[in-house]
């Protein structure tokens, strides 16, 4: 028997048993290897359904049943081999149709070429909200001097700048690189995701504070306010225009790059390259986020978070909000903004000083859900009335090609369990659309919807 014995009340801490880091581990084993545990494939124990029989990073990774497992007899599939290919979105494709692969994700730009030649066999995978998608102002450029990093520091902390690119920003259209068939169907207004969890049978993204949130995004006539504000208030700060905004996105991500594109476009035609440069920078794609995001290459750049468990909470950890013994504020690997307590960015400081103190507030109330969730929604709607990010989409459902009927497979909108194969079968060919659509009917009259 395991037991955790919590140190305060903790109201969603049974959620938190979905996540990786609450795995079991063997205790003696983990103070023998020490930094060398899990390091390999021989350096830990097995409880769960497959055993990692083989391990060579960046080549494969073979998984064979754990057949002492205490519910082998739900787990169906007896070898799992994943091969690493840095090329995966070009290459899986062709390598399914040669029958190399039993799973393969299909790209923006051959969806159209799979739906004409193969349309009985290309379906698609569930939405699901465990990851939100938004995109975030870097507080902390770290990139070369000809894209002007000082020049962009000054108008990342002018509100009137950050809110012209969001009125600017027309997430839809950018959005149709991801999801050109209904993307209003994955639109977010907020960062926490609609449908993650409700109160009182009331989403969280409808509560209360959250009124009114859709008047906040795209909207040119008040980008143009906001622009002329802008223009006026950092040219007295010695801001010189235009100003250098680097999109950075992930080298080989087809889909995301032809998303800068749009993005680039759209908010050059709404604002005027008299007001904005944008340049889209490739990353590299190996390695992104710590050369990328962490290593703040970017000014404005798509980011996500996934939801650890089923709490508000867990959707401020991006931000840095928690507080150091000697008063300070740890760090952030996203948009960097708890540097500003270091400089003389006044109305900065003032806004994000709200912010976590009203996290703080919201993080003490454990009895009451209502008064907890309404809570953190005050404190993330601060964060979206003051442009410090913008909430942009749910992954959508992307289509692929498969042998493997997801429905049969776990969901949660957070944890790890839609990662898990147990449960799920190995089909001998790829999965119909009519097979699929079926499946899909059944799994929703389950779960009551």
């Amino acid at each position: 028997t395991l037991q955790y014995t919590v140190t305060k009340p903790t109201p969603y801490f049974v959620s938190c048993m979905t996540y990786g880091c609450f795995m079991p581990a063997y205790g003696p084993q983990l103070e023998q290897l020490g930094a060398d545990f899990a390091t390999d494939n021989e350096k830990m124990y097995y409880c769960g359904a497959f055993i990692l029989q083989e391990f060579e990073p960046q080549q494969k990774h073979i998984y064979v049943k754990n057949h002492n497992n205490w519910d082998a007899a739900n787990v169906h599939i007896e070898k799992i081999e994943r091969i690493y290919n840095a090329e995966a979105a070009t290459l899986g494709p062709v390598m399914a149709q040669r029958g190399e692969v039993d799973s393969a994700s299909l790209s923006n730009d051959i969806l159209g070429e799979w739906m004409e030649k193969n349309p009985d066999i290309v379906v698609r995978d569930r939405a699901i909200p465990d990851y939100s998608y938004f995109y975030a102002f870097n507080f902390n450029p770290q990139y070369d001097a000809e894209y002007e990093p000082e020049n962009w520091l000054l108008a990342v902390n002018n509100e009137n700048f950050r809110q012209s690119i969001m009125k600017a920003f027309d997430r839809l259209y950018s959005m149709r690189a991801i999801e050109p068939n209904d993307p209003e169907s994955v639109l977010q207004y907020t960062v926490t995701p609609a449908t993650f969890a409700e109160v009182n049978d009331t989403d969280f993204a409808k509560l209360p504070p959250f009124e009114g949130v859709e008047d906040l995004y795209y909207n040119p006539e008040k980008a143009l306010e906001f622009k002329a504000k802008a223009i006026e208030e950092l040219t007295a700060a010695g801001c010189t225009f235009p100003i250098t905004m680097v999109i950075t996105y992930k080298s080989g991500d087809t889909d995301w790059e032809n998303e800068s594109i749009l993005l680039k476009q759209q908010l050059e035609s709404v604002l005027g390259t008299d007001y904005i440069n944008c340049v889209l920078l490739a990353g590299p794609s190996e390695s992104f986020l710590s050369k990328t995001r962490r290593a703040g290459m970017y000014s404005f750049m798509r980011v996500n978070w996934g939801g650890d468990y089923v709490d508000p909470a867990t959707w401020t950890d991006p931000f840095a909000v928690v507080m150091n013994d000697d008063g300070t504020y740890a760090g952030n690997s996203y948009n960097k903004m708890d540097k500003m307590f270091d400089t003389e960015f006044a109305d900065t400081k003032t806004i994000l000083s709200s912010y976590y103190d009203a996290v703080a507030a919201a993080k003490v109330i454990t009895t009451d859900t209502a008064a907890r969730y309404t809570a953190f929604a005050t404190a993330e709607r601060i964060l979206l009335d003051n442009a410090i990010v913008v909430p942009y989409f749910i992954f959508p459902a992307t289509y692929r090609v498969t042998k493997l009927n997801i429905f049969e497979g776990q969901y949660a909108p957070f944890g790890m369990s839609n990662l898990r194969y147990k449960y799920q079968h190995l089909h001998d060919n790829f999965i119909t659309v009519e097979e699929f659509n079926a499946a899909e009917a059944a799994w929703l009259q389950a779960i009551g919807q």
